[in-house]
């Protein structure tokens, strides 16, 4: 029968503490480092931002808002990955996908009229006829 790590068969917190610190010294440090820069670079943001409003609850909105697409991706792959289906071309797809998307929602493809000034009337005939991409 396979022997369970300490960390796994800890009965109380205390024999987990003791179980990640006896990993913690053998040199097993999963990933304790990089919460330990994460957090390094947190402070010296909040220290170096005007008015220390780095870690304000309106700014940590913003970068959740600012990073939500790559959160996406990122799970994505993660799930890809997970599930044996090797595929790292997420960066590939998305770039084709935005490309896409930004071909699509030109003014000529999209006819869209909203915002045109007065100035910009006079020049809709433009948009009358069918794009071609060709």
């Amino acid at each position: 029968m396979a022997e369970l790590p300490p960390a796994i068969a800890a009965q109380t917190l205390g024999e987990y503490v003791r179980a990640w610190g006896s990993r913690i010294r053998s040199g097993d440090s999963g990933v304790l480092p990089v919460i330990v820069g994460l957090v390094i670079i947190a402070l010296v943001f909040q220290a170096i931002s005007p008015g220390h409003l780095y870690l304000s609850p309106g700014n940590l909105v913003n970068l959740f808002q600012q990073s939500a697409v790559f959160m996406v991706l990122a799970m994505a792959e993660g799930f890809a990955l997970i599930l044996g289906e090797i595929d790292l071309s997420v960066g590939y797809i998305g770039a084709c996908g935005a490309a896409i998307t930004v071909q699509l929602v030109q003014p000529v493809t999209t006819k869209w009229r909203g915002g045109q000034r007065s100035s910009e009337a006079s020049s809709s005939a433009r948009f009358s006829e069918p794009y071609r991409a060709f």
